[in-house]
């Protein structure tokens, strides 16, 4: 069964993927590029997670009936500020659009402002059981985030991999 986690740009939509990569589970980011077709994405992304900013490509209740969703809720001005920043375009009516199809979706929402105080109920609606709350500890204190989509914190994404190193020896 597929899992998916929704927000607008700059949600944390990176980051929970890499939270949700761990003990068994893969979670995509943004698992739509590089498809043509529903079909090559439904594929693509069987049996792992997908969390997007592509909210408006699909009707994911409808083309991913049975599986779960997680909405994260946050500042419109900051995903329309970073749209224009990168795309050299007016974001406004775009996000708006898919800020109102996330207050839409059936799922669990959560506040972004309140996604560290979350991961536990996150990772419990997402897999049915307690996450590793050291393993969440440690990616909430490397606070990783992209900057800008050609501006990756490389120190931060070394520290995580000999994080992850570390836990599989």
């Amino acid at each position: 069964m597929s899992f998916f986690v929704l927000g607008l740009p700059r949600s944390r939509t990176a980051w929970l993927a890499n939270f949700l990569t761990y003990d068994g589970h893969f979670c995509y980011h943004e698992a739509v590029n590089g498809c043509s077709s529903v079909g090559e994405y439904r594929e693509k992304i069987a049996n792992c997670g997908d969390s997007t900013t592509n909210v408006l490509m699909f009707d994911y209740e409808r083309e991913f009936p049975d599986s779960k969703i997680v909405i994260i809720h946050s500042d419109i001005n900051r995903s329309i500020e970073f749209g224009e920043r990168v795309f050299k375009a007016d974001m406004t009516e775009l996000m708006g659009r898919s800020n109102e199809r996330l207050s839409t979706i059936n799922g669990l929402h959560i506040m972004f402002e309140d996604i560290n105080e979350r991961l536990g109920d996150i990772w419990r609606y997402l897999f049915g059981v307690d996450m590793d709350k050291k393993r969440a500890e440690f990616l909430t204190s490397l606070n990783v985030q992209i900057k800008d989509v050609f501006d990756i914190d490389a120190d931060a994404i070394k520290k995580l991999n000999k994080e992850v190193s570390l836990c599989h020896s």
